[in-house]
């Protein structure tokens, strides 16, 4: 499944509670995917249930400037979220890769950045290794 767009979309139908053997996409031509692929999907979709699900129970800080923050849980978390939907692929792959690249993108001078940036990543993608 080379769109990324198409990707996400059956991504989204999964995370509602479908589990399917195979995916067919109808259009001029229609292709049926299986096996890897299925399972590929599924696994995209359990991370995207797991970041949605730990973002609806993270409480919004009070603090205007820990809510800005972007090693903030939320913002941690959002941004996982966004990096599944643009290269699920890459995502699920490298976690490591993840966690490096979230790491270097969310400075801040915040003494509790770092105990707020695993704390996010903690709800996710630590999910990923144990899989």
């Amino acid at each position: 499944m080379e769109n990324t767009k198409c990707l996400v979309g059956v991504m989204r139908i999964i995370c509602g509670g479908a589990e399917p053997g195979s995916v067919i996409l109808k259009r001029s031509l229609h292709k049926r995917y299986r096996d890897d692929t299925v399972a590929f999907l599924r696994a995209s979709a359990s991370e995207l249930v797991r970041l949605n699900r730990a973002l609806s129970s993270t409480e919004r800080p009070s603090d205007k400037r820990c809510r800005t923050c972007p090693a903030s849980r939320e913002n941690v978390l959002k941004a996982l979220r966004r990096g599944l939907l643009s290269d699920p692929r890459g995502y699920l792959s490298n976690p490591d890769l993840v966690l490096t690249t979230l790491r270097g993108h969310t400075r801040t001078t915040c003494a509790r950045r770092n105990e707020c940036l695993e704390a996010g990543v903690a709800a996710s993608i630590v999910g990923l290794r144990d899989a």
